[in-house]
């Protein structure tokens, strides 16, 4: 009959083994944990970045638009248009505020302050975001002409060389 200590020894070996076995494990476990820690605080990072990027192109454009508003403003009331040139006035100022606003506060505190505005002032929200929505598609519009070469007949996609349609024929 084999000995209680001949029988113990091969277990403790694997109780040892198992031991270094789960060690390794949990350092490497720990090692993935850190390095994944390190990547997120990277990608934040980054995106903060990106962010604070984005919030002062924003911040210009609202300004812009604030512009564009004023102008309107100014056309408006030229042509006896009191009330709408008020109302055009007072949301380009308040885009104006907004957007000086953007520039000196972070992303958390601009949210809450946007959705602030926007309880308080509805209408004057909606009319900016109708306006911004306007000068954009005007800006988009204008740009698609700029980039199409208008030298060269035919060029853009629709365009005829002639006043005669090539496909229809006379009767």
């Amino acid at each position: 009959m084999p000995d209680y200590d001949t029988l113990k020894q091969p277990q403790n070996r694997d109780s040892h083994t198992n031991t270094q076995v789960s060690q390794g494990a949990r350092h490497t476990a720990d090692q993935v944990k850190q390095q994944a820690r390190d990547a997120a605080q990277q990608a934040k990072t980054q995106a903060e970045s990106m962010l604070g990027e984005q919030q002062q192109a924003a911040a210009g454009q609202l300004q812009g638009v604030a512009k564009a508003l004023r102008k309107t403003a100014e056309q408006l009331d030229s042509q006896d248009q009191g009330p709408m040139a008020r109302y055009a006035e007072r949301a380009a100022d308040s885009l104006d505020s907004l957007g000086g606003k953007l520039r000196d506060r972070d992303i958390d505190s601009l949210t809450a302050q946007i959705q602030d505005f926007a309880r308080k002032q509805p209408g004057v929200f909606l009319g900016g975001a109708v306006a911004a929505g306007f000068l954009v598609a005007r800006f988009l519009k204008s740009s698609a002409r700029d980039e199409s070469p208008s030298s060269e007949p035919g060029a853009s996609y629709g365009q005829s060389d002639s006043a005669i349609d090539p496909v229809s024929t006379p009767s």
